[in-house]
């Protein structure tokens, strides 16, 4: 999982009981195919219940979404369900992510259940976080950027706008510097 850089089609993360997926050098999800016609992105029923317990009882689960290399979903939506255990993914920007153009669906069902999170990293820009430490912020490559960029940037400078054809960001003005 940890050397996976693209997907072509959608990302689905589904009843596991693992507390972390590590996707951390995730950058890009085409979306050329969609899960239901309009995903690219679905994190859903990631837990274990204590079913012999009379409460709700969550015994193991996604804690932590891993991507923080992930910069750019071209095109399909988010979607997130029944992840009790899951932290921190209220705090993404995902206009910075997501491409407005493309009208992408978005489905978020936030659990009630009580959750003990770590908080982001103070050094985190906007308090975006894929999990706790400095690693895990949340990378900028769009809603940062200067007026005079078109699409994405490194950076708030106008110097710091990637070239047009760059998909999830660079790391300069040229087409040879994209990601």
């Amino acid at each position: 999982l940890q050397s996976i850089q693209e997907v072509g089609g959608y990302v689905l993360i589904a009843m596991n009981e693992a507390t972390n997926i590590p996707l951390v050098n995730l950058k890009l999800i085409r979306g050329q195919n969609l899960y239901e016609g309009q995903y690219a992105l679905l994190v859903m029923s990631n837990y274990n219940r204590n079913h012999s317990s009379a409460t709700l009882n969550y015994t193991g689960g996604l804690r932590q979404l891993q991507l923080s290399s992930l910069t750019e979903i071209l095109k399909g939506g988010v979607k997130m369900t029944h992840n009790p255990l899951l932290c921190n993914t209220e705090t993404i920007q995902w206009w910075d992510i997501l491409d407005k153009a493309s009208n992408p669906s978005m489905l978020f069902k936030t659990d009630t259940f009580a959750r003990n999170c770590d908080k982001c990293d103070p050094g985190c820009v906007n308090g975006s976080c894929w999990a706790a430490g400095p690693d895990q912020c949340q990378r900028f490559t769009k809603l940062q950027c200067a007026e005079q960029c078109s699409r994405r940037c490194r950076g708030p400078r106008p110097s710091d706008c990637c070239n047009e054809h760059c998909a999830a960001g660079c790391t300069g003005p040229k087409a040879t510097d994209c990601l």
